[in-house]
């Protein structure tokens, strides 16, 4: 798994965007994207951000087939495989080969940041840190560690931002004229104003109230994604010390939760009541610049229950064999490996 975004994973992004645009690809095809796809976060972003580029007009392809000599090109990959039967779809030219994913970073770059009426402001934290938005509606927003949020231009009807990835507490500023929307893999969040959390990891979407009422609507048509990725629609409402969780577009069963157990990570405490050790991995990795592994699946819906400082993360992880039936190991690179112990 990728840890930082790369020329190549926009080059991926753009081919399989190019292939489904259409509505064409075989079955094999739509089986290597969903892999692909679901593999790393990363790979989400980079898709969304290649969607985002030919919504606002950049065309790659376009692009090319404008260039002279163009001809069929296959990255030096390791993993060939995944690029065979995708790149007789797209012509690229030898010289551009090397700079067709900075070309893309370059027009989402222009969409994000610099022009005079952007679409989305992007702010995003690195690991362990966080950091407070005041919106221009008044909305209050602490992002996690590790998360980024997309910010649209809120207009008379409607607010409504992207959280991509990692974390955040919304405390919305109440406009009954317009509501305030946190949207997310094909699931919605909508409110008039209340105070809530919303936690995102690989598969997972997690959403907490403290205060008001929310909507949450999952399994929305998402226009970046293909047809066959798109879920079916489910909703409900939460209501105060309730939460649910979201896994694969599919809603879960309500949950209560105490009040004082929600978004303490604000307070630089993680907390946790019977968690799923996988909701609790995913947390600890945005405070570590090291990978976590759960080398084996029978772990990762064991129950976790413990509260420690976000500065002890890489202690408490070390001392997991302590509370938990389970081996730690620290690798020759500085990650960590989780197997059961039994």
């Amino acid at each position: 798994m990728a840890h930082n975004m790369t020329d190549d994973i926009i080059e991926e992004a753009e081919v399989w965007f190019s292939l489904f645009r259409d509505g064409t690809g075989t079955y094999e095809q739509r089986q290597r994207f969903t892999a692909w796809y679901e593999t790393d976060v990363l790979h989400q972003q980079a898709y969304a951000q290649v969607s985002f580029a030919h919504q606002e007009g950049f065309d790659f392809t376009d692009l090319l087939a404008s260039l002279p000599e163009t001809r069929s090109h296959t990255p030096s990959e390791p993993s060939a495989g995944l690029w065979q039967g995708l790149w007789e779809k797209v012509t690229v030219s030898p010289a551009l080969a090397s700079t067709a994913a900075a070309l893309i970073l370059l027009a989402v770059v222009s969409v994000l940041s610099f022009g005079a009426d952007p679409e989305y402001r992007e702010y995003r934290t690195t690991t362990a840190e966080t950091n407070e938005l005041l919106l221009d509606d008044g909305t209050k927003v602490t992002l996690g560690a590790k998360s980024i949020l997309l910010v649209e231009d809120f207009t008379d009807s409607k607010r409504r931002v992207i959280l991509a990835s990692g974390e955040a507490l919304f405390d919305v500023a109440h406009d009954k004229a317009r509501p305030f929307t946190v949207a997310s893999d094909g699931t919605e969040i909508t409110v008039l104003g209340t105070r809530f959390n919303v936690n995102k990891a690989e598969k997972r979407l997690q959403v907490a109230l403290l205060d008001g009422l929310v909507e949450v609507r999952s399994g929305l048509e998402d226009s970046i994604l293909p047809s066959f990725l798109q879920k079916k629609e489910g909703a409900l409402t939460l209501r105060p010390e309730q939460s649910v969780t979201v896994r694969g577009g599919n809603l879960e069963p309500v949950q209560a939760i105490e009040r004082d157990t929600i978004a303490t990570w604000v307070e630089g405490r993680l907390t946790y009541k019977q968690t799923p050790l996988r909701d609790v991995v995913a947390d600890m990795q945005r405070y570590m610049d090291h990978p976590i592994r759960v080398a084996d699946g029978a772990l990762m819906n064991l129950p976790v229950t413990a509260t420690f400082q976000v500065v002890d993360v890489e202690t408490v992880l070390e001392n997991f064999s302590h509370i938990l039936p389970i081996e730690v190991r620290k690798t020759s690179t500085g990650g960590y490996i989780l197997r059961r112990a039994w």
